[in-house]
């Protein structure tokens, strides 16, 4: 995909209402009383799927093509994500643990060397303390197992029912969780 500065301008909105929820989480304008934080995350999850999507879909027509199989278009799919999120994720928190001395981190490593703090959160109530906010990665990195494999799986000739089915269990999800009184904690921690 080639860069488009409009993108930046949506990602500095997002960072802005995640960085405002989190110095000022007390402030909401009276007029509005709108949740930053929460806005922000979504948006960066909406622009990471439009990407991720995007990337997905020109190794489809790679595919297509013959220009490369399923199974390399995942690995190079992989590949390229593993070398952009991992090396600094893994390298804070076992800096956080190890280097800094950072206890809380260490007892509760297992969840995010495994990318499920997120499920800890929501289905225990676990409060990882200054780590909690990984929660957003380990919710990206599990769309990451799946999304692939559907996008490059069912070809072009079915993208549109996909994201269609894709939006309908969304909102589906959403109603239930309205319906059952899910709580927001639980809701929101899953990748649906």
């Amino acid at each position: 995909m080639k860069y488009n500065p409009a993108l930046d301008g949506f990602r500095a909105l997002a960072v802005t209402g995640v960085v405002f929820a989190h110095f000022f989480p007390w402030v909401y304008f009276p007029f509005l009383k709108l949740p930053f934080g929460r806005m922000g995350v979504i948006a960066f999850f909406v622009l990471s799927g439009f990407l991720i999507t995007s990337i997905l879909m020109n190794y489809a027509s790679a595919i297509k093509a013959g220009e490369m199989n399923m199974k390399n278009a995942w690995w190079k799919f992989l590949v390229r994500r593993t070398l952009r999120i991992f090396p600094l994720y893994f390298g804070v928190i076992l800096f956080s643990s190890f280097v800094l001395d950072y206890e809380r981190m260490r007892e509760q490593l297992i969840w995010h060397l495994t990318y499920t703090s997120n499920i800890g959160q929501s289905l225990w109530g676990m409060n990882f303390g200054s780590a909690n906010h990984f929660w957003s990665l380990c919710v990206e990195e599990q769309f990451y197992l799946l999304w692939p494999f559907l996008v490059l799986g069912l070809g072009a000739v079915h993208y549109r029912r996909l994201y269609l089915t894709a939006i309908g269990i969304s909102f589906i999800a959403a109603m239930m969780w309205g319906v059952f009184e899910v709580p927001g904690r639980t809701a929101g921690y899953f990748p649906i």
